[in-house]
């Protein structure tokens, strides 16, 4: 505070008519803030003095000409919409001392792409760094809280969950293909690719990598909205009884998706849940189901006839998809709206844009053409039960598999140590041998009178025991026992 007083009173004591580089910015609707103090007076470059601790809610928002912003190391919070709206911002240096930055503070800057985030910071709020293409791998350790959207344009984005992490957001994840959980993390856990609290009753991410069938875990109560966002590759998922609802954007962009099991106790499709999944050829909808929203469906070429209940609102879910719906006909009234059509039977009403193709049976006709469809709802737990089992034992089968190549490997690799070792001893026993067969012909050769040659040549001697005792005993497990060195005195 001292240094930004200095700035203030550099500023006050100046005369009519001299330049400063030095100017004051203050937030008008909230004056419990910190003054900001720039050092410059440009309208591209805002550099923050030193001494500056907090940037106030939208100091700098919808600054169309600001271009470029330097943070000092003093900067601890970056307030909320800051910087919103700057859209020809491209360049934020951080002071690399920054503890929040709050929600939204860079939001619809358009321009600002690539940035570092300091490894200080403790909290990332709502929609905070949304559209930033960061590449590489994240790891803020000291990151105690994410808000939701964020990282929602990063194509190759890996993500450290770090020990400090305790509040993860929905859709922080859109766009990060990996994730790693540290071990000393107590809030969340890594399994089969899938990211879950501790207790296995939230799935918020799935990475992008995944392939095949995915099991989500029984324990699984919620998934959060984009939870397998653009996971290109499953070919399968089946979803635990306990869900109640299948979120919106879930498995959105899952182009190779296939097999959906569909809790029996679903209630709620919700929008975009399923959009683009176009190798979508049937799917299951539990009578329980009351609401499917808009594009749930959309963009499912494959899928081309869904059947529901007669109490399943469908407003915009289908697009190309035929929707069969259990009307009898003698029943049948037809009211029209500006944008649906409503088909009343009973007291009960299915609606759905008017634009969805569709189609009714009378009952008796409806429980013909569907009973093995009505067959495949009641036994819809079982199916997925089914295909669980089937997962496991799959998965123990390649469990199985991978600890039988690991050992081969192991096992290989064992034995090419032990034949490089043994090699290895073999050349030093030659050579070994070899100085001590020189050393005792030395000995043959030297006189008598000469002491002094022969007491060196037999410290020598002595020499090779001791090294011949220290390479039996180091490369003792890969050779025979005939094989140690032995030197005769």
């Amino acid at each position: 505070m001292m240094e930004n007083e200095n700035y203030l009173q550099q500023s006050e004591g100046m005369h009519l008519g001299e330049t400063s580089d030095i100017s004051l910015s203050a937030s008008a609707d909230n004056d419990t803030h910190q003054a900001v103090v720039e050092m410059n007076n440009d309208p591209e470059v805002v550099v923050i003095a030193e001494g500056t601790t907090e940037i106030a809610p939208n100091e700098y928002k919808e600054r169309v000409n600001l271009k470029e912003v330097r943070l000092p190391k003093s900067l601890e919070k970056i307030g909320k919409r800051a910087f919103y709206g700057c859209q020809n911002l491209t360049v934020v240096v951080f002071g690399g001392n920054e503890k929040v930055i709050e929600d939204e503070a860079f939001a619809n800057c358009r321009a600002l792409r690539k940035i570092e985030l300091p490894d200080s910071l403790e909290e990332i709020g709502y929609g905070a760094i949304e559209n930033f293409e960061l590449g590489g791998t994240i790891a803020l350790t000291n990151l105690k809280k994410l808000g939701a959207r964020n990282f929602n344009i990063s194509s190759s984005l890996k993500f450290e969950v770090g020990p400090n992490l305790e509040d993860i957001g929905m859709s922080s994840f859109n766009c990060v293909t990996k994730i790693n959980v540290s071990s000393d993390n107590k809030k969340f856990k890594l399994r089969d690719g899938l990211l879950l609290d501790r207790l296995g009753t939230r799935l918020l991410f799935c990475e992008r990598d995944m392939t095949d069938m995915v099991l989500i875990p029984a324990t699984v109560t919620k998934i959060d909205d984009y939870a397998f966002y653009n996971c290109r590759k499953i070919k399968g998922v089946t979803i635990p009884d306990a869900v109640t609802e299948i979120p919106g954007y879930a498995f959105s962009g899952c182009e190779a998706l296939t097999e959906v099991f569909l809790p029996g106790k679903l209630e709620k499709i919700a929008r975009f849940a399923f959009y683009r999944c176009k190798a979508l050829t049937e799917i299951n909808i539990p009578g329980t189901v009351k609401k499917i929203e808009s594009y749930a469906f959309g963009s499912c070429q494959g899928l081309k006839e869904v059947k529901v209940s007669d109490v399943c609102e469908t407003r915009g879910a289908f697009e190309s998809t035929v929707v069969v719906v259990p009307v009898p006909a003698d029943q049948l009234t037809f009211s029209s709206h500006s944008s649906a059509a409503t088909f009343m039977s009973s007291g009960s009403a299915a609606v759905r844009s008017s634009s969805t193709p569709f189609r009714t049976e009378s009952a008796a006709a409806y429980k013909a053409s569907v009973s093995s469809y009505s067959s495949a709802l009641g036994s819809n737990n079982n199916l997925a039960n089914q295909k669980r089992d089937e997962i496991n034992d799959r998965r123990m089968e390649q469990k199985r598999q991978e600890q039988m190549r690991v050992k081969e490997e192991r096992q290989n690799a064992q034995e090419e140590l032990n034949a490089r070792m043994r090699e290895e001893f073999m050349e030093k026993k030659d050579a070994l041998m070899q100085k001590v067969a020189f050393i005792k012909d030395e000995l043959r050769r030297t006189s008598g009178v000469n002491v002094l040659k022969k007491n060196k040549l037999n410290n020598q001697l002595y020499e090779c025991t001791i090294q011949a005792i220290d390479l039996n005993g180091k490369y003792g497990t890969y050779i025979d026992e005939s094989e140690k060195i032995e030197i005769d005195d």
